[in-house]
């Protein structure tokens, strides 16, 4: 391993030192009265290119006044011979003036097309590119009047481009014709990676949605699944952890394994990832998510759940480009409810004593140190104690530059998120260096390398344990400084979080690597192979330690842990391209890959307990007086993999896509072990047609269909052989270690889960982009699923892992893109997403209920024609009453305060037949974003909304969480049931026993709206970052998560009761290139 690092090293620095002199076509200048030699000196000193010319036809001494900024040198040069017959050109490397044509020639040369090139507006297209397509040498650009001439015959196809506005393909005729290029308002031309290549935009057959670096960065945090929120149409992100260096799930067009992982495959320049939280996000250029089965199955079996791929920033060729993108935020919490001070805690404690034992004893009831802090009134505010704003910072300098041999970008960023709880916190280096080097003409090697390091301290104890200690409480001895170990000493285990705290250590650290290198062989016209390898790498330390004073460690004398893990993802690519034009009308393009994926990971941990003090923390487990029993785990899988790809284009304006891929892996039985996945997929350009020519106000319209399988290798390596499990025993008055199998019957048989997916969808454009968008429509079939079918217990075995499962889901999702004001320094924007998945398990494992039905598996909450994802409980109806007939209810038993739950039969009694099923999962998803610019200024905003699903929150149910009425606990202020007070919204307290059925109170609609993001930011006119020596300078602020709307009580509408809650930001930050 040293030596492949030492060797990729080498190769990158030879690449590094291998660069010369910049070169760019970009300059900008202000001269007032100068010589012409004078100008010539200054664009040579800028770009870096040499002049050539005559004095006969340039008279270098005449004086000019010019104004340009980042302006193509071409461009700036027909502005100065502006009226003159003088031609400019760049040939290798050089600026050659010659004498032009005389103005008055009405004819081009034999040979020669002479044109104009124009915009909507009638205005000259300055700089637009011209290329013949029978030969590409000849190209030439337009002059500031729009005007060029190319060696081209009557008749032959020209090719006219330029930034920001729609190619356009011409037949040279007679001379002098305008051509208008119509704008590019959906980037129809851009370039995207669709996988194992790029595709233009407007050829694209599949449901691909993309994400830009801006996008991704509006969000100041660490994980980029949070990024990605609200971002595209059918794109679901949960939250899975708030805290510093925390992450979220994605899920891509819903669920579809009921046993496997349904997080989507991440591939960054061509390198898999098992997750994209490493990356820096400063890095990115692009991101693209394939969402359908047709653009993923090129993938095969690691795409089930789709592709997420991500794109670096790379070397640009010219000159030497700085930038810098920095922020600093606060961060604090926000919650919708109250907790109860220390004078209603007392009167809620109260309660629940008098109805736990029929009497009060105040004394007895606030014992300890509660009554004296209740009568003198000095209660703890734990949340403002525990709890406080925290500070945010991220830097990144990216540096690219090159030349037409070399490229490179080399990118340096650092994180640091202090935690709002003591003793957390989390921060990150990293380091990204991208090259591209030109050895021949055909030849190019090229490198994609970045490391990371990470590390994360994680307060003891869960969140919990800081807001629900009782307000009556002292936290200090009587010296105001010595923290006291029991807050009450009331022995209700009321141990203070700050003692705990500063008797524990919880810390990790995560060093990621990702080597990619490749090589570029152009064997032939339209013939290319691409040799790619790379490593993907992963190393987690971890340590913990439980002090000899922390109320747990002390009963061992201190406990420490200690773990390494190791993850190491190998891939090695050979792929073959192969592109030919058939005439004018017909275009091909073909891929063959053959790969090799190799994938591993271990792990060790040690624990120890019996130390003589705290002071080298988990460091001295190697002295600890007593060591548990070490682990060792080791996962291993292997891939060989074969794709065939075939894409046809007829006038661009019929596009077809046929892939099949064969997929062999290591952890599936002798027969099953390779799997077949074919896709295909077509796409009709409607606006392209020429009966669609006159309806002008369609600047683009395309319907697309796909169908496709992908595989899914979702059980563990080893999983078909069989396992064995460890046991103790004595042999005499020795201990033995013997070895019986597994509870789970082995099954050789086992197979791929396959998804086989059908995809419509509709891309738009109207009013020149004035509105655009994309409608799709999809269904997923998921078959094959590995589910557990339990066994008769006379077999030996408990259950046999088996493919019998089916899932489905089918969705629609719709984006829109508005721009109802647009002037030249006004421009206001809509963007809106609509992402609804309906989910449904068709079949679990084969087996029949007593009726003949299919039987559902209530113990892991799957039923058949419901989403995978529920809450099967029972329903609250309300709190028993005085005046309620409960000795004729279907709850006999029950007693005035005490919970009431729906009779869903009805049979007027109460079992688990009554209990409903609850769907977690959103009906669906949206967002809306608005921007607006006037001149420098932008301001934007995104508002993001869930609607439906249920969330079971234990703040209303758990002890923990001290929501379960028994009065030990603080918690969410409740309007519980008294005589005095008959509520129906919570039961009476009572402090020996929660009250019957709590958990039914826990269920709450999830629904939510937030205002993710405002942003508010100014880009500086080029006078004043010309003056201060910079390209472009931009400052802004953003605010995030600063409103929301929910029924979730709670720190957020997503946030796991006890854990980290959703902070709130305010940002400001600067963008600054030079």
């Amino acid at each position: 391993m040293k030596n492949i690092r030492l060797l990729a090293l080498c190769l990158v620095c030879s690449l590094v030192l291998s660069e010369g002199y910049a070169q760019t076509r970009n300059i900008s200048l202000s001269v007032k009265n100068a010589p012409i030699s004078e100008v010539f000196a200054t664009i040579e000193q800028q770009s870096g290119y040499t002049f050539f010319y005559s004095d006969k036809i340039v008279d270098t001494s005449r004086k000019v006044t010019i104004n340009s900024s980042g302006e193509d040198v071409l461009v700036t040069l027909g502005k100065i011979f502006e009226g003159e017959n003088i031609n400019c050109s760049i040939i290798d490397g050089n600026i050659v003036l010659e004498k032009g044509q005389a103005k008055q020639q009405a004819a081009a040369p034999a040979n020669h097309f002479v044109g104009y090139v124009v915009d909507k507006n009638g205005e000259p297209v300055i700089g637009a590119t011209i290329i013949p397509l029978s030969n590409m040498a000849n190209a030439t650009i337009a002059d500031v009047n729009g005007r060029f001439e190319v060696a081209a015959k009557k008749g032959e196809k020209l090719e006219i481009s330029s930034v920001g506005y729609a190619s356009l393909t011409i037949t040279a005729g007679k001379s002098g014709e305008k051509f208008t290029l119509k704008d590019d308002f959906q980037m129809l031309e851009e370039v995207i990676v669709v996988g194992y290549g790029t595709q233009r935009r407007s050829d694209v057959t599949g449901a691909i949605a993309s994400v830009s670096s801006e996008k991704l960065n509006t969000t100041p945090t660490t994980s980029l699944g949070e990024m990605l929120r609200g971002a595209a149409a059918g794109v679901h992100v949960s939250l899975g952890s708030a805290e510093p260096g925390g992450s979220s799930s994605v899920l891509i067009r819903g669920r579809r394994s009921l046993s496997g992982d349904n997080a989507p495959l991440y591939i960054v320049d061509g390198v898999p990832m098992a997750s994209i939280d490493d990356i820096n996000s400063n890095d990115i250029e692009s991101m693209e998510i394939l969402k359908d089965a047709s653009s993923q199955s090129i993938y095969g079996a690691r795409a089930a759940n789709g592709v997420i791929l991500i794109t670096t920033k790379r070397g640009q060729e010219g000159k030497l480009r700085v930038s810098y993108s920095g922020y600093a935020a606060i961060q604090d919490i926000d919650r919708n409810f109250e907790f109860y001070n220390g004078e209603e805690w007392a009167y809620y404690r109260a309660e629940a004593y008098l109805n736990a034992y029929g009497a009060f004893d105040k004394s007895d009831c606030l014992t300890g140190l509660m009554l004296d802090v209740f009568e003198k009134g000095e209660w703890v505010d734990w949340e403002k104690l525990m709890i406080s704003q925290a500070l945010q910072q991220k830097h990144d300098i990216l540096v690219q530059s090159g030349n037409d041999k070399t490229k490179y970008a080399f990118g340096i960023g650092a994180y640091t998120q202090d935690g709002m709880v003591l003793n957390s916190g989390f921060e990150k280096v990293s380091g990204r260096l991208n090259i591209d080097h030109k050895l021949t003409k055909n030849f190019s090697l090229g490198a994609n390398l970045s490391f990371s390091r990470a590390w994360k301290e994680s307060a003891d104890g869960s969140f919990n344990s800081f807001v629900t200690m009782p307000p009556l409480a002292k936290v200090y001895e009587e010296d105001g400084v010595t923290l006291r170990k029991d807050v009450t000493e009331a022995g209700e285990s009321h141990f203070n979080p700050l003692w705990n705290i500063n008797n524990s250590e919880n810390r990790s650290q995560t060093d990621r690597l990702l080597m990619n290198l490749f090589a570029d062989w152009k064997i032939a016209k339209g013939l290319s192979y691409r040799l790619n390898a790379s490593l993907s790498e992963r190393n987690v330390d971890s340590g913990s330690y439980l002090g000899i004073n922390h109320t747990t460690g002390s009963t061992t004398q201190g406990k420490a842990t200690v773990s390494h893990s190791d993850y190491f993802d190998y891939l090695l690519e050979n792929i073959l391209n192969y592109s030919v034009a058939l005439g004018d009308d017909h275009k091909i393009d073909a891929t063959l890959m053959q790969s090799v994926n190799y994938i591993t990971w271990k792990s060790m941990s040690f624990s120890g307990t019996g130390f003589s003090n705290d002071d080298l923390s988990y460091n001295a487990i190697g002295s600890a007086i007593n060591h548990g029993v070490p682990t060792y785990q080791l996962s291993e899988r292997k891939m060989l993999s074969l794709l065939g790809r075939v894409r046809y284009s007829y006038k661009d304006r019929y596009l077809l896509t046929a892939a099949v891929r064969m997929d062999g892996s290591s952890v599936f039985g002798a027969g099953n072990k390779y799997g077949v996945f074919p896709s295909a997929s077509f796409a009709w350009r409607v606006s392209e047609e020429e009966f669609m020519q006159n309806a002008e106000w369609i600047s683009n319209l395309k319907f697309r269909a796909s169908y496709g399988q992908v595989g899914n290798q979702g059980i563990d390596p080893y999983t078909t052989l069989g396992l064995a499990d460890k046991y103790m025993y004595e042999f005499g008055t020795y201990p033995m270690v013997g070895y019986l199998p597994d509870t789970q019957l082995p099954n050789p048989n086992l197979k791929w889960e396959t998804s086989t997916s059908t995809n419509i969808g509709i891309d738009f454009g109207f009013f020149d982009g004035r509105i655009g968008g994309s409608v799709e429509l999809y269904n997923t079939d998921t078959t094959d699923l590995l589910v557990a079918k339990s066994l008769s217990q006379s077999t030996g075995y408990s259950s046999q892992l088996v493919n019998m499962g089916q899932v489905n889901n089918r969705g629609i999702e719709v984006t829109l893109n508005l721009i109802p004001v647009k002037t030249k320094d006004f421009e206001w924007s809509l963007d809106l997403t609509f992402a609804k998945n309906k989910n449904e398990i068709v079949r679990i494992d084969g087996s029949l209920d007593e009726n003949g039905l299919p039987k559902n598996d209530v113990n892991n909450n799957w039923f058949i024609g419901e989403p995978m994802n529920v809450y099967y409980d029972y329903a609250f109806d309300g709190i028993w009453q005085l005046d309620d007939d409960i000795a004729n209810s279907h709850m006999p038993d029950a007693k005035p305060g005490a919970i009431k739950i729906k009779d869903t039969n009805p049979d007027n009694k109460i079992d688990d037949k009554d209990r409903v099923i609850m769907y977690r999962d959103p009906d669906w998803i949206g967002t809306l974003s608005t921007g607006i610019r006037f001149k420098g200024f932008d301001l934007s905003a995104e508002l993001y909304v869930s609607a439906g699903g249920t969330r079971y929150n234990s703040y209303l149910t758990s002890f923990n969480q001290g929501g379960d009425l028994t009065g030990k606990r603080n918690g969410v202020r409740r309007n519980y049931w008294t005589t005095n007070n008959p509520s129906n919204e919570a039961p009476a307290p009572n402090m020996t026993q929660a009250p019957a059925y709590i958990t039914s109170l826990g269920y709450q609609d999830a629904s939510f709206i937030r205002l993710r993001n405002v942003q508010i930011g100014y880009n500086f006119p080029k006078s004043v970052t010309k003056a201060l020596s910079m390209q472009s300078l931009r400052l802004y602020a953003t605010l995030t998560n600063i409103w929301t709307m929910t029924e979730v009580i709670g720190y957020g509408p997503e946030q796991n009761p006890g854990s980290y809650p959703e902070p709130r930001t305010v940002l400001f930050g600067v963008n600054v290139s030079f």
